[in-house]
């Protein structure tokens, strides 16, 4: 309904004068629309205010969480580039020792010892070495299931794996049993396998 800004009466939407007074509606007139109860004839400029602020606060928080998804996976995978590798080689074989040498391993510096861990699955049993347990040089303490050991000897002293270190399997009493000896090499921050060796004896 509107309202005629003259006399007060109300008429309907569409017409073009005011039926109690007569009084012409042109365009640019001030004429009020008389809104249907329960409604608000003014749209509120605080409730518009309200949800763009909700909807900037929504946005800028996942824009945050994704930026921080994204640096921590960079941080978490090692930013460097590509995984570190390390390759190693039995140099003698036999049953009263299996030697392995280190014949390279990236990046060039070395890989920290508190970065990798060095397992062993042997035929009677499976023992582990964590060389982030101790990091002093020419020899971290063995690990052992009763049945076998492995030492890792740093030769360089630089507290990291680089070429020219090895590992030693042996016995704990006597010789070792014949089968297929596993060295594995695990990155820790990744949990990924950076070098695997199987060794057969005889």
């Amino acid at each position: 309904m509107v309202v005629c800004s003259k006399c007060g009466k109300e008429t309907i939407d569409d017409a073009s004068f005011c039926h109690g007074c007569g009084e012409y509606f042109t365009p640019g007139t001030s004429v009020v629309t008389k809104s249907k109860p329960g409604t608000s004839a003014v749209a509120t400029p605080r409730k518009d205010r309200t949800v763009l602020i909700v909807v900037l606060i929504v946005t800028v928080i996942l824009i945050a969480s994704l930026v921080l998804e994204y640096v921590l996976y960079d941080l978490t995978s090692g930013s460097q580039g590509s995984a570190p590798t390390v390759e190693l080689s039995p140099s003698n074989a036999t049953s009263s020792g299996i030697r392995i040498n280190v014949t390279s391993a990236s990046p060039v510096e070395g890989l920290s010892f508190s970065s990798v861990l060095i397992g062993l699955q042997a035929p009677a049993g499976h023992i582990g070495l964590n060389s982030s347990v101790n990091s002093s040089p020419v020899e971290l303490p063995a690990a052992s299931d009763g049945t076998n050991t492995l030492s890792f000897y740093d030769v360089d002293g630089s507290g990291t794996l680089t070429a020219g270190d090895f590992m030693m399997i042996e016995a704990v009493s006597g010789l070792l049993a014949d089968g297929i000896y596993v060295l594995i090499v695990t990155h820790s921050p990744t949990g990924e396998t950076i070098s695997n060796l199987s060794v057969n004896l005889p």
